[in-house]
């Protein structure tokens, strides 16, 4: 989220939907693939 800045450029930036990226938020968590996947291209 810090990279991005807000939700929907956070998601826009991973390619999944804002609700998925507030699901992660909620849980607590990103899922391991996901994680692995945002550090490539935030890299």
């Amino acid at each position: 989220m810090r990279h991005f800045g807000d939700v929907e450029k956070a998601a826009a930036g991973v390619g999944v939907t804002p609700g998925a990226v507030y699901h992660w938020l909620a849980a607590g968590e990103i899922p391991p693939l996901r994680q692995s996947d945002i550090e490539v291209r935030t890299a």
